[in-house]
């Protein structure tokens, strides 16, 4: 009796119609899982490789086909913008769905920036990648796409960390105005998203998006973010809200920089910086970090953060294995040809130093009573009414797997160049009732 696939036993097997092979597991939620897929369509070696996120099929009717129809739609009406993640095509078999997009080497930027702290004193390269990030959420609203979700965990790096690409639409929306309160993850929602304040009647989705890039931008410069939540019981929060040069007076950031968050943290909505204005401030920017002179001069928190962030030895990233240790592919030599990072280490190599918790406050010796700022968490999502069903999680991955035939799909496999005018057709296409014993070629 043939077994049901799941989304997380498919190391090993064969999509599109035996072009794509999945090899590894390099991510997973409660909607589905991430594997590096090759392309052993490439015609020479070492083969093209992908990202492909397999999400169970949605029963037809519900809110949660509704939601995956539409994050590929909105990812497929931007990935032309260079730093948004490219969609190639959306593959299904009878009971998944497998959207393949550009894999990137780099990982996430989450974990980019708590094992690598990339950007200290180092106003050149945060200006352009932070500009990067600025102009793929202002293509995404140029469209009337607004994210909901931006935080590091979804945004991806290049190899060489010199381009970031924005990704999973899963939340995002065209309303300019949403009363879905809470939707996104909470570190970067802001206050009017929460939704704490019960006379609102709505929140705008632009300035949301907005607050969220003022987040990233402050854990660019210093590896914190400025607090656990907007509301007025945080008190990080709260002391903001009273002053608003408090991060000027408890993190190393320079007189520049804090006059930027206090554009981008205005409590009005309507008040807050543009992008296109938040784009020109930051270029026009000398340095977003205090100087040694002025953090010498500073509360002790600053001297300790800055002692944090500057001082401490940077963990070593995580690296992969060479490929010839994930899987066997017949005909393919990979003992000169990997297609991992330079520099991999041994597979029994320590693992790198876990990011702090969020609930590690910073220590500081001083008795000062303004609050302390933290790490920089992992965001959680907590969009309870935007999530597909329970039917639809997928819980405690399995990484060994029975030998299985190939999955047979019915998919092409089209081109960057022709997908931004045939995007409306493939998102048609791809909900099509599927029929096991018949394959387009």
């Amino acid at each position: 009796m043939d077994r049901k696939c799941t989304c997380s036993d498919l190391v090993g097997q064969y999509i599109d119609d035996g072009r794509l092979l999945l090899i590894q597991t390099i991510g997973s939620g409660s909607n589905g899982v991430v594997y590096l897929a090759l392309d052993l369509a490439t015609e020479n070696p070492p083969p093209r490789q992908y990202a492909v996120k397999c999400v169970p099929k949605a029963p037809r009717g519900s809110r949660a086909l509704y939601m995956q129809r539409q994050e590929v739609e909105f990812q497929a009406t931007v990935c032309d913008h260079p730093n948004i993640l490219t969609l190639h095509t959306v593959i299904e078999d009878e009971h998944n769905l497998f959207i393949v997009s550009d894999h990137c080497p780099g990982g996430d930027f989450f974990t980019f920036l708590s094992n690598n702290r990339p950007f200290r004193r180092n106003d050149a390269y945060l200006k352009r990648i932070f500009l990067q990030l600025l102009d793929a959420v202002e293509a995404c609203h140029d469209e009337n796409i607004f994210h909901r979700d931006i935080k590091p965990e979804n945004i991806l790096i290049s190899a060489d960390a010199k381009q970031v690409y924005l990704c999973d639409f899963g939340l995002a929306t065209t309303k300019p105005f949403s009363r879905s309160f809470g939707c996104g993850s909470s570190h970067y929602m802001s206050p009017e998203c929460i939704g704490f304040d019960m006379s609102l009647q709505g929140y705008s989705t632009r300035q949301n998006d907005v607050w969220a890039l003022g987040v990233i931008l402050l854990s660019m410069i210093c590896g914190h973010n400025p607090w656990r939540h907007a509301t007025i019981e945080d008190p990080c929060y709260r002391a903001f809200v009273k002053d608003s040069d408090y991060l000027g007076k408890t993190l190393p950031i320079s007189a520049a920089a804090n006059n930027i968050f206090r554009r981008i943290f205005m409590p009005e909505p309507l008040r807050r910086v543009s992008l296109p204005l938040l784009r020109l401030m930051v270029l026009q920017i000398d340095t977003f970090f205090m100087t040694d002179d002025e953090i010498s001069r500073s509360s002790d928190h600053v001297k300790n953060a800055a002692a944090r962030f500057f001082a401490e030895p940077v963990p070593r990233p995580p690296t992969s294995p060479p490929l010839e240790r994930w899987i066997h592919v017949p005909g393919w030599d990979f003992s000169d040809n990997t297609l991992c990072s330079e520099g991999s280490a041994d597979s029994s190599a320590s693992p790198p130093t876990p990011p702090p918790h969020y609930d590690e406050p910073v220590q500081c010796e001083a008795a000062d009573p303004t609050p302390a700022i933290l790490e920089v968490p992992r965001g959680q999502n907590n969009n309870e009414d935007e999530h597909p069903p329970e039917s639809m999680h997928h819980s405690g991955v399995q990484f060994g797997h029975e030998p299985r035939e190939r999955i047979r799909i019915r998919r092409s496999f089209p081109s960057k160049a022709s997908l931004k005018e045939r995007h409306m057709g493939l998102v048609g296409r791809i909900f099509d009732r599927f029929s096991p014993h018949r394959v387009e070629h």
